[in-house]
């Protein structure tokens, strides 16, 4: 069901759901979550740029006519380097976290949230194309909204075999809630901070200055 018919393809597959299993087992969730990001945006730069004519057999008809096969090689090959960006970044923000760089929380926030729109782009224009190809919904259903967009539901039909465009959709998803979990949490724990000082009893006007008495700082005033 997620593997591709190609055995080289299934093994890639199959290697990056063992790297994923065992880096969520022993590493810190946020780290595992990296090294999620820099597997997955990496196989996109591998397979779009790099390798393009592996991934047009997943987008495309066989029978193809070769100019928009060509065109759109060189669509996912821009996509593919965009990907590397997004690789690159998560790799050197795993490697920072081990040199106790970004320790602050307000900077992870940033960059898991980064992560979670990169992987939610990815996701969110395959939801009518998964509901469509796995019959969740009648392609008449859609007709109203893509007619807006000048498209027909028939052109949203995953090109068969859809096993690793499925495996690319359900693993998008799960990026996705992972990255959104961190960002969600970091932005969470950051409101309760600022809440807790809000509500804290304010100091002693005295703490704030920084008197001296005979050129010695009033240390005892400061702890009050």
């Amino acid at each position: 069901m997620f593997l591709d018919p190609l055995l080289w393809i299934a093994t890639w597959q199959c290697s990056m759901i063992a790297l994923w299993l065992y880096w969520f087992s022993r590493l810190p969730l946020e780290s595992a979550t990296l090294l999620f990001n820099t597997t997955w945006f990496g196989s996109a730069f591998l397979f779009f740029s790099i390798l393009g004519d592996a991934a047009m057999a997943w987008l495309l008809p066989k029978k193809t006519p070769k100019i928009w096969y060509n065109k759109m090689k060189g669509a996912t090959m821009f996509l593919g380097g965009m990907n590397s960006a997004m690789m690159l970044l998560s790799a050197l923000v795993w490697k920072g976290l081990e040199r106790d760089l970004f320790a602050k929380r307000e900077e992870r926030q940033i960059i898991f949230c980064c992560c979670s729109v990169g992987h939610f782009s990815q996701f969110v224009c395959n939801v009518p194309s998964f509901l469509v190809s796995k019959r969740l919904v009648k392609g008449e259903t859609l007709t109203p909204v893509l007619r807006r967009l000048d498209l027909k539901w028939q052109e949203l039909v995953w090109v068969p075999p859809d096993n690793t465009i499925f495996f690319i959709f359900v693993s998008a998803s799960k990026h996705l809630i992972h990255n959104a979990s961190f960002a969600c949490s970091h932005s969470l724990f950051r409101s309760h901070s600022v809440w807790a000082r809000l509500r804290s009893p304010p100091r002693s006007p005295a703490s704030f200055t920084g008197c001296r008495l005979s050129g010695v700082r009033c240390e005892s005033l400061l702890r009050r």
